[in-house]
């Protein structure tokens, strides 16, 4: 069995990332983890990181049970990319990067 995929989807805001984000889900069949879906699904103000913290358990949980994941959501920062490069080697996951700049 193949090992699945986290693929990290960063950019600015109004860049096309949801958009590629679908269109990668569907083309590879990826679920798809959203900081804005997640934020809006706490329905409550909550702080950033208990965002993120929700963000990366929902990965997790689906790539131990070897489903790929597709996270989108915002501008990372070095600790950023690290805590997913962790998460992946943690769950045997492949880490890809997907850049998005306005243009």
């Amino acid at each position: 069995m193949a090992r699945p995929v986290l693929t990290v989807i960063a950019g600015g805001p109004e860049t096309g990332k949801s958009l590629i984000a679908e269109a990668l889900v569907a083309y590879r069949g990826q679920a798809m983890i959203a900081r804005d879906h997640v934020r809006s699904l706490l329905q409550h103000q909550v702080d950033e990181w208990v965002v993120t913290l929700t963000t990366f358990a929902m990965a997790r949980t689906l790539l131990q049970a070897d489903v790929s994941v597709c996270a989108v959501g915002w501008n990372l920062e070095a600790d950023d990319r690290a805590g997913w490069r962790e998460l992946a080697r943690e769950t045997g996951a492949d880490c890809r990067w997907v850049q998005v700049e306005a243009g």
